[in-house]
């Protein structure tokens, strides 16, 4: 079997998946977004409710 039977798929391989790894990778919400949706939940939620509530789980502490 020849090297570029072999070598020319895997590096199309290769670059597919890294692609495909980097558009998912630039597809998240950044971290700006996701205080801000925790912001918005906690403007929205009950008086007095003290729930930790799901938008905030990726949400530092501090911020």
């Amino acid at each position: 079997m020849r090297r570029s039977t072999v070598l020319i798929p895997a590096g199309v391989v290769a670059v597919a998946g890294s692609l495909t790894g980097l558009i998912l990778w630039l597809n998240q919400p950044s971290y700006d977004d996701r205080v801000n949706d925790c912001v918005a939940a906690l403007k929205d939620r009950p008086v007095g409710d003290k729930a930790e509530l799901e938008a905030c789980e990726e949400a530092k502490g501090g911020d």
